[in-house]
């Protein structure tokens, strides 16, 4: 017992040390990944960082930003790296409102909170908007302001060039420095830190001038001095034709909810029909020969900056056998990967009706769809959207594989497989790539051919071209001092990978690194246009359909694809569909209190349709007021007579209690004509005859009328007096705007800025804060669509 005894006094310092140490150990390298996401995008990345990180064997944690002080604490953690993205103009994502508000309201109070943080940020934006990456740039200034400290420089991805571009070199960086610390307390001394942003051209630039991609004798006789179009088409034919749009029986489904298999285009069970081909020689009769113009302001450019080819790193490889893809014996279904956003399992819908809601003359055709939605279990809420899984058009598939000298190999087994390097580096293939398919299937239902080409895939054409013209107006194009001529040709004009590859015939980039860095298809989200309440077995939607004509280098003329999918349709067709995470684009739980201000153009009005069919169930089941064929019954306590029409004196006195007297609902809405694209104009009238809407305010863009505003944001200037009393003195009001963001929503909230101005008696300044501070309280909310 002696010996024992000094044994333990002899060793229990060192037990004690050593257990502190790990301890100790354990808590410094046990660093947080924490993700802002709106679509889904910063949470994949933040999940591939998470993945690498395990696969060195670095602790790390990984929440979403709205977990903090759930799962996390933000001031208690030592080592953060952010992923967050940005939505809207240069908003935070819904899921981030509240840890910026966190932030915020510590910054007011002048705290040192995160003075023992130390961070790396990543943020993704797009550079099409004004305000690029303003979500991540206004992280990191909170950040700076609570004293924290950062120890990587911070990325900032353009989703107008490739979010991989700036995503991918980040990651590897940030893993090196994590790699080659052992105590990550004290990381920040192995990085100074001059500049913390990471510019993409130091990224991925390779100068033509200083590396043996240099191009010689690049210098081209001038012209008149005029800036020409970059891809210009001489049509030929008329510029209106359109081909018939055609979709085989695997992308739509008929009839009841049998299982069809998605991943073959034909089967002996299947009718014989057969897919109507376009040859490669009839397309170039149907569509003229383009004719590439450069561009007048970097002809003379020599040192034309291009991402290098080092960051087209191949991953995969494909293996086409002789095998009929068709006709081998797979699984009836393919694996079900989720989508980003995806908040219930896929359903077939099946199609019920079809309604036109416009005039035939109206310019823009605007479709009420009905879907049945017997066997769909998951509750949804007005506000709610269901995204739709559309597949490319047949026709188009069938062009690119002609040309890419693809169409003998198109039908046949394709087994899609990493590279040794790639699996080394610890790469995966991407879920929604099967390892075997055919190479049709991977254009038809995998791989978005309708995005217009990022500039590192125009890179990549540029080095698959055997014209030196081509090539030189291709590097032009992806090149950082072409990065207008790039956002307006390409971007802004909406080419597609077709139409590039028109343009530059001589471009016959490899299939595989195709298949790599072509997007992902994603589905096509519509809001509802109804209640489950009202409708409980059903959903409606309404679509614009979207007409885009040849030119400004578009070589054919096509619908959209989800509205062009939809325009096929018959019914009693299927359609894959999920419902969408739901936002903060909801009713207040207080719903018949709550003052309301909808604003919506076009189909911008269909979720304010589910908002008041929903208000109007709640109310009239409160009230004992029924609503029978649309004639409102009521029945006069007083009188003992049963009261018809919106008009009686006691149905007025039932809407306009002392709990709801005060209790306002605005609808702005807007269209061309009247007579023509005025949809909903009966729904909405029996709302507000009903006062259900105690305003309507109506603009027609396309009508001269001295009664009424042309445009959505001229009649809020008109109401600002009445807009800017609800908002300052209702601290409950909301304000619901769903539309273009681009465009509409811009106007619209410098229209609320300037009534506050005007009739709230502030500065630019402060109008501007009180509508960023509704839009932190979730009382400024926009839905909009690109």
């Amino acid at each position: 017992l002696i010996t024992v005894n000094l044994f333990f006094r002899q060793y229990r310092y060192r037990y004690i040390y050593t257990c502190i140490y790990l301890y100790t150990k354990f808590m410094l390298n046990n660093f947080l990944i924490a993700y802002g996401s709106q679509t889904g995008q910063a949470k994949a990345i933040a999940l591939r960082l998470s993945e690498k990180c395990q696969a060195h064997n670095l602790t790390h944690r990984i929440h979403c930003l709205s977990a903090n002080e759930k799962e996390f604490c933000i001031e208690k953690e030592r080592l953060v790296i952010f992923v967050v993205s940005t939505t809207g103009d240069g908003e935070p994502p819904d899921s981030a409102h509240r840890f910026f508000t966190c932030l915020k309201r510590q910054v007011r109070q002048k705290q040192k909170s995160l003075s023992n943080l130390k961070f790396a940020l990543l943020g993704l934006g797009d550079s099409n908007y004004n305000t690029f990456c303003g979500a991540p740039k206004a992280l990191e200034k909170l950040l700076f302001q609570l004293h924290a400290k950062a120890f990587y420089p911070t990325g900032y991805c353009d989703e107008a060039v490739e979010t991989a571009t700036v995503a991918e070199p980040w990651i590897c960086g940030l893993l090196e420095l994590l790699l080659s610390n052992n105590n990550l307390d004290s990381i920040d001394k192995t990085l100074p830190l001059a500049k913390l942003s990471l510019e993409m051209e130091n990224t991925e630039i390779a100068s033509l001038g200083s590396t043996p991609e240099r191009l010689n004798g690049i210098m081209t006789p001038r012209s008149n001095g005029r800036e020409s179009q970059a891809i210009r088409c001489h049509m030929e034919t008329d510029p209106n034709y359109r081909y018939d749009y055609y979709y085989d029986d695997d992308q739509r489904r008929r009839g009841d909810q049998s299982t069809v298999d998605p991943t073959i285009a034909h089967s002996p069970s299947m009718p014989s029909r057969r897919p109507r081909f376009y040859t490669f020689e009839e397309c170039q009769c149907r569509w003229a020969e383009p004719s590439v113009v450069g561009c007048e302001q970097l002809r003379n450019v020599i040192e034309l900056k291009v991402p290098s080819m080092a960051l087209i790193v191949p991953k995969l490889t494909s293996i086409v056998t002789h095998e009929d893809y068709t006709q081998l014996n797979f699984p009836t279904t393919t694996p079900e990967t989720e989508y980003a956003g995806q908040a219930s399992p896929r359903y077939m819908a099946k199609l019920l009706k079809r309604t036109v809601l416009t005039a035939p003359t109206a310019k823009k055709t605007k479709v009420l769809l009905e879907f049945d939605l017997s066997g769909f279990d998951t509750p949804y809420k007005p506000g709610d959207a269901f995204s739709f899984i559309c597949s490319n058009p047949q026709n188009e598939v069938n062009w690119l594989l002609y040309r890419m000298n693809l169409s003998v190999l198109a039908d046949k087994r394709c087994t899609l497989k990493l590279l040794p390097e790639a699996e080394r580096r610890g790469d995966k293939l991407p879920p929604y790539l099967p390892e075997v398919s055919s190479l049709r299937y991977l254009f038809t239902h995998c791989l978005d051919i309708r995005q217009s080409p990022s500039r590192i895939l125009l890179r990549l054409f540029a080095e698959h071209c055997k014209t030196f013209g081509e090539k030189r107006r291709l590097m032009e194009l992806c090149s950082s001092q072409g990065q207008q001529q790039y956002q307006r040709y390409i971007r802004r004009a909406g080419l597609s990978l077709m139409d590039v590859l028109h343009a530059f015939p001589s471009c016959l980039p490899p299939v595989d690194r195709l298949i790599e860095l072509l997007p992902r298809l994603r589905p096509r989200p519509y809001s509802l246009a109804c209640s489950p309440l009202v409708e409980e077995k059903r959903c409606n939607i309404v679509y614009s359909l979207v007409s885009v004509t040849a030119e400004e280098g578009r070589f054919y003329a096509r619908n959209g694809l989800a509205t062009g999918y939809f325009e096929t349709m018959q019914i009693g067709d299927q359609i894959e569909m999920f419902l969408r995470q739901s936002s903060n684009f909801c009713l207040p739980s207080d719903i018949l209190n709550t003052p309301i201000v909808m604003i919506g153009p076009g189909t911008g009005v269909a979720p304010f349709i589910s908002f008041l069919q929903h208000i109007k169930y709640i109310f009239f089941s409160k009230r004992n007021i029924s609503d029978v064929d649309g004639v409102v019954v009521v029945l006069c306590i007083s009188c003992h007579i049963i009261m018809f029409g919106c008009c009686c004196f006691c149905l007025y006195r039932a809407l306009s209690t002392e709990e709801n007297r005060w209790c306002e609902r605005w609808l702005f809405y807007g269209c061309q004509f009247e007579s023509l694209d005025y949809i909903f104009r009966k729904q909405l009238e029996d709302f507000h005859d009903s006062f259900l809407l105690t305003h309507l305010v109506v603009s027609f863009s396309k009508e001269e009328r001295e009664d009424k505003a042309k445009y959505i944001q001229d009649s809020i200037r008109d109401n600002g007096f009445s807009l800017v009393r609800l908002l300052t003195e209702m601290n409950q009001s909301r304000v619901y705007v769903c539309g273009d963001v681009e465009n509409m929503a811009k106007e619209v909230f410098q229209a609320f800025v300037d009534i506050l101005q005007l009739h709230g008696e502030m500065s630019a300044d402060d109008a501007k804060k009180f509508m960023s501070d509704l839009i932190t309280n979730e009382r400024y909310i926009l839905d909009y669509w690109l």
